[in-house]
Parts: structure tokens; C-alpha cells; sequence
């Protein structure tokens, strides 16, 4: 474990202001989120760097850019909160929709259209049974980095006590 400098804090993310209403002050809604404050880093070079000879072996061995886009894609699929959500539950076992449906509280349709965003991206998949459909995750690459992600968020709030 390393040790940070880093402290918890309150930040507003979301500004939502509603216009003037007869007779009422205008209403802004804040939504807060907790972030991590570091100390300021300068990612400036000051100086220009000596062009050392493992920058053109990395340059030439960076994946295809077609992959890195695809790469970029599937990550963004664990940047919304309903789907990790969703992936959180499928990680404990195989659900019907009226299932995620319950657990979630969501309607029907909200957790479906979720649900087609992860199979297109194929980090879930599916199964019928009669007029049933049953998710899991795809694959075991999928409850890695589920897992991997976890950790590396409880170990961020551990260090930070």
C-alpha cells in the first residue's frame, strides 16, 4: 500500500435551475459527489525530454487505434451508474428482467434498454426460457474486472484513513 495525499471532499456536479415561478424564488438543485482532492501536480514537462530510444518501441507497439476506440467503448459501458448497478447483481448469479426489474426498482423498460447497451457491447449475455429472458455476465473477463475495479476503490478509501 502506498501512501496519499489525497483527502475526501464534497464537490457540486449538477446544476439544475428551474426558472422563476409566480409568487416563488427561483430553485437550483445541486448535486453532490464525492471526489478525491491531490495536491496540485504540475504535468508539464519544464523542460523538453531527451527522445530516449523505448518511445519509438512504445509508439510502434500501442494497439491498432480501431482497437483503442473499441476499448474506449467498452469502458464507457461501466460509466453508468444503473449499469454497474445492473452488473453488480448479474455478478451474483443469473437474473430474469423481472428480477433486475425488483432488485433494481426501476420500470421495465428502462432496465431493458440497459441491458441491449451491455449485450451489444457484449458484456452480458442471454438466454430465453419459454416467455423468460435470463442474463449473466458474458464471460469471466467480466467478473474480473469487476472485481479489479472494486478493489481498486475500496483499497482508495482505505488509504485514505
Amino acid at each position: 500500500m502506498h501512501s496519499s495525499s489525497k483527502q475526501l471532499k464534497w464537490y457540486p456536479t449538477v446544476f439544475i435551475t428551474y426558472g422563476f415561478v409566480p409568487g416563488l424564488a427561483e430553485v437550483t438543485l445541486t448535486k453532490w459527489r464525492l471526489l478525491m482532492e491531490e495536491e496540485p501536480v504540475n504535468d508539464i514537462c519544464i523542460s523538453k525530454c531527451e527522445t530516449n530510444s523505448y518511445v519509438q518501441q512504445i509508439r510502434e507497439n500501442l494497439p491498432p487505434d480501431q482497437q483503442l476506440l473499441e476499448l474506449a467503448s467498452f469502458f464507457k459501458m461501466f460509466g453508468e451508474h444503473t449499469r454497474v448497478r445492473i452488473l453488480s447483481a448479474l455478478y451474483q448469479r443469473e437474473l430474469c428482467v423481472c428480477d433486475l426489474v425488483e432488485i433494481l426498482g426501476m420500470n421495465q423498460s428502462a432496465v431493458s434498454h440497459q441491458l441491449r447497451a451491455l449485450r451489444i457491447s457484449k458484456i452480458v449475455k442471454y438466454r430465453k426460457n419459454g416467455k423468460n429472458v435470463y442474463y449473466s455476465l458474458d464471460d469471466e473477463h467480466v467478473y474480473r474486472l469487476l472485481d479489479y475495479g472494486l478493489d481498486h476503490i475500496k483499497e482508495n478509501f482505505i488509504n485514505q484513513g
